[in-house]
C-alpha cells in the first residue's frame, strides 16, 4: 500500500465524514476553547471537513479562522457545511502554508500529524514562522498504547497493534502524541507543556461508554482501514467487532496527548 503522507490516510468516505462529526465533539478539549476565547486569529491545519470550527465559534464569534487541508473534498465539503462568515476554508499543504509570516494568533492541529509520515516536523516550523511573537500552537495526537479496556478485548488489542504496524511502514504514528514537546523545542518554541488527555467511559455511563467504542470502532475496523487489516485473520476482526458490540462492561478509554508551544517573543522571522 502507498499512502500519501500529507492526506488522510482514511479518505473522506460519507461514513468518515460522520465519524470526524462526532468525533470532534466526543474529544472537545476545554482547553483549545480557552486558546480560542483568548485568540483573534487560527489557523487548523488539517482542517478536514470542518469538524473544529463549530465549537471554535462557539467559544470566540469574533474569531477569523482559516482552515486548510489537502484534499479537495474535504474543503468543499468544509465550506458547503461551514464556510461563510468569518471562517474560510482553502486547499493548501501544512509544509509550505500559503500566509505571510506573524500572521496567526493560533495554530491548531488536531488529530493530524499522526498521518503525515515525516513531514509533521516541516509542518510545526511553517506554523512557527505563520504564528506572531507570542502566538501559540496547539497539538492533539494520538498513543494508541493508551487505548484500555477493562476488562481486556485481546481480539480488539490485536487489531490495534496490527494496524499499528502495518500504518507504520507508511510513516503513520499511532503513538505520536508524546513525541510532539521535543519536536516544538527544537522548531524554536518556548514554554512548552504537555498533557495527557484521557478520553474515559465507566460501564455506568452507557451513551459514553458506547460513543467511545463506536468511534474505535469505526476508526480501527471500518471500510477505510481494510488495506491496513488486509494480512489479518477474519475471525480476529469479527471477534473483536463482537467485542465492542457486547454491553458496556468494566471501563474504555481512548488516550492522547495535548501539546502547546509558545513563539518566542523577540523571534525574527
Amino acid at each position: 500500500m502507498s499512502v500519501d503522507q500529507e492526506l488522510y490516510p482514511l479518505g473522506h468516505s460519507a461514513t468518515e465524514l460522520g465519524r470526524l462529526e462526532l468525533q470532534a465533539k466526543l474529544f472537545e478539549d476545554p482547553l483549545l476553547i480557552h486558546l480560542a476565547q483568548e485568540a483573534e486569529s487560527c489557523l487548523e491545519i488539517g482542517s478536514g471537513i470542518g469538524s473544529n470550527w463549530p465549537s471554535l465559534q462557539r467559544a470566540n464569534s469574533t474569531l477569523r479562522y482559516e482552515g486548510i487541508d489537502l484534499s479537495e473534498t474535504a474543503v468543499t465539503k468544509a465550506n458547503s457545511i461551514h464556510g461563510g462568515g468569518r471562517a474560510n476554508f482553502s486547499v493548501a499543504s501544512a509544509t509550505s502554508l500559503p500566509f505571510r509570516p506573524c500572521a496567526f494568533d493560533l495554530v491548531v492541529s488536531k488529530l493530524v500529524l499522526w498521518s503525515m509520515g515525516p513531514a509533521w516536523k516541516t509542518a510545526l516550523r511553517e506554523a512557527y514562522r505563520v504564528l506572531r511573537p507570542g502566538g501559540l500552537f496547539y497539538a492533539f495526537e494520538p498513543y494508541d498504547q493508551g487505548v484500555v479496556f477493562e476488562p481486556a478485548r485481546p481480539a480488539f488489542r490485536e487489531v490495534l497493534e496490527h494496524w499499528g504496524q502495518a500504518a507504520s511502514l507508511n510513516g503513520i504514528d499511532l503513538c505520536l502524541g508524546p513525541k510532539v514537546p521535543e519536536e516544538l523545542i527544537l522548531a524554536g518554541f518556548k514554554n512548552v507543556q504537555t498533557f495527557f488527555f484521557p478520553v474515559l467511559a465507566p460501564a455506568s455511563d452507557p451513551e459514553r461508554f458506547q460513543a467511545i467504542c463506536d468511534n474505535l470502532g469505526k476508526f480501527y475496523l471500518g471500510e477505510s482501514s481494510r488495506e491496513f487489516l488486509k494480512d489479518l485473520n477474519p475471525r480476529t476482526l469479527l471477534k473483536a467487532s463482537e467485542e465492542l458490540l457486547a454491553a458496556p462492561h468494566g471501563l474504555v478509554m481512548d488516550a492522547f496527548f495535548v501539546t502547546v508551544g509558545e513563539k518566542c517573543l523577540d523571534s525574527v522571522d
